[in-house]
This record gives C-alpha cells, sequence and structure tokens, in this order.
C-alpha cells in the first residue's frame, strides 16, 4: 500500500520514478583498443548513468581494464581465439535468472564491418538492446534482426563467391596446362 501511495504521489507531481536505475547493468565486449575505450567508456557513462559496467575482454587485458573506475565487473573471455558465437565465457550473465540491459560493442569504424563475430556473440548474451559504438564514440543502437540478416547476408556472399569461382577454376586450369604445354615445347 505504502509504494502504491509513493507512486501516484510522484505521478501527481511530475517526480521521475527511478527505481529501474538501480542494479542495471550493461556489458562492454571489448574488441578494440585500449586507446579507444578509453574514449568510449566516457561516453558511454554519460549515455548510462547509473548502470554497472560490466567489460569481457581476453586474457591479456583483465588487468588493464580493472583500471578503470568506472568499470565495476571484468569478465575474463579465457580463450586466445577471436571472440565467438560457439564460446560463452563462464560469468555470463552473472546470475542465471538475470540479464544485462545493455551490451555495447566497440567498434573501429562507422557501420560495424569486420565486427560481425563479435555481433554474434552479443545475440547469445541475454540483453534487452545491443548497441555499436563507432571510432568517435556514437552509440547507436542496432536490432538483433539486423545481425542476423548481416550474418546470412554474408553467408550469401561467400556462397555465391564459391559458387562463381568454380567456373572460373574450370576454365582457367586447363588454360595454364595447355599454356605451360606450349611454353614447355618451345623451351625444349
Amino acid at each position: 500500500m505504502f509504494f502504491v501511495l509513493v507512486y501516484f504521489f510522484c505521478v501527481r507531481y511530475n517526480i521521475p520514478l527511478k527505481l529501474h536505475m538501480i542494479n542495471k547493468q550493461l556489458l562492454i565486449i571489448r574488441s578494440v583498443s585500449f586507446q579507444q575505450l578509453d574514449s568510449n567508456i566516457k561516453k558511454i557513462v554519460q549515455e548510462f548513468p547509473g548502470h554497472e559496467i560490466h567489460i569481457l575482454t581476453h586474457s591479456h587485458g583483465v588487468l588493464a581494464c580493472k583500471n578503470y573506475e568506472s568499470v565495476s565487473h571484468v569478465i575474463d573471455y579465457s580463450s586466445r581465439k577471436n571472440f565467438s558465437i560457439f564460446h560463452l565465457p563462464p560469468g555470463l550473465p552473472p546470475e542465471k535468472s538475470r540479464h544485462y540491459e545493455a551490451v555495447i560493442v566497440p567498434v573501429t569504424n562507422k557501420t560495424g564491418a569486420g565486427f560481425l563475430n563479435v555481433l554474434l556473440l552479443a545475440l547469445r548474451i541475454p540483453t534487452e538492446q545491443i548497441y555499436l559504438c563507432n571510432l568517435v564514440s556514437d552509440i547507436r543502437k542496432i536490432s538483433k534482426g539486423y545481425i542476423i540478416r548481416w550474418f546470412l547476408k554474408s553467408c550469401l556472399y561467400r556462397a555465391m563467391a564459391v559458387l562463381l569461382s568454380i567456373p572460373l577454376f574450370l576454365v582457367f586450369i586447363p588454360g595454364f596446362l595447355i599454356f605451360l604445354l606450349f611454353n614447355r615445347k618451345k623451351g625444349a
């Protein structure tokens, strides 16, 4: 009953309720240099006030990430390989019943090209929203459908490249062998 009265009081006098700001967590998947991350974190803290920030990084970056004052938890990716949708490190999410409000993927360009593996990993992490944070710290929300379409388009381009290379291979190899035979006869 008390909370109902507080709610109506806040609504009546236009007092914003920030009950949901408590214990909101966001995850940054570090796939860029620390120089870029320095500027990105400043902007992320401004854009997401009151959030508990977690960083997922490879083993060699754990100590450097612990130096950020605004970061409350560093998660070791525990693999020397690139980020992959097939490897979700222990500790994600922090508790099974919880999820991150946002997952932020810093990228070194404007579109996120070259970071598809990191974005696919972001799909596996329980989250409400996924964001790209580019080189100049512009933060842009992207949908999960956008990432899936991007992945499917990438698969389609790879399949087309393989299918188109087969006829070229079949034409090129016999021509190359004929060229070698004629050059061998001239040299002999």
